[in-house]
């Protein structure tokens, strides 16, 4: 046998991925991962929404969640689809 010290393939491959380090399983981790990827603070995000930086916090460690309005005004904010889009909020209108 050659020597050993020598690699394999006389060309390596290189394999690359985008893992992302923020997980994003629940709402609210999602949250966080678009709020960080697009290099926004906690409250920088909250002043957009009109919302208190604490309702932030709440919604990303998703002891609360943002009513319909609200979750539509993240999705468009974030540039993705966190929350389902709901019909009737987008009109306005409240079901029972």
């Amino acid at each position: 046998m050659g020597n050993r010290s020598q690699p394999f393939h006389k060309h390596p491959i290189k394999l690359t991925f985008k893992i992302s380090r923020y997980p994003d399983k629940t709402s609210g981790q999602k949250i966080r991962k678009y709020r960080l990827e697009r290099e926004l603070k906690q409250i920088e995000l909250a002043r957009l929404l009109k919302v208190d930086e604490m309702t932030i916090v709440n919604w990303e460690l998703d002891k609360t969640k943002p009513r319909d309005m609200l979750a539509n005004r993240v999705n468009r904010l974030l540039g993705t689809e966190i929350y389902p889009i709901q019909t009737s909020a987008l009109l306005g209108v409240k079901l029972k």
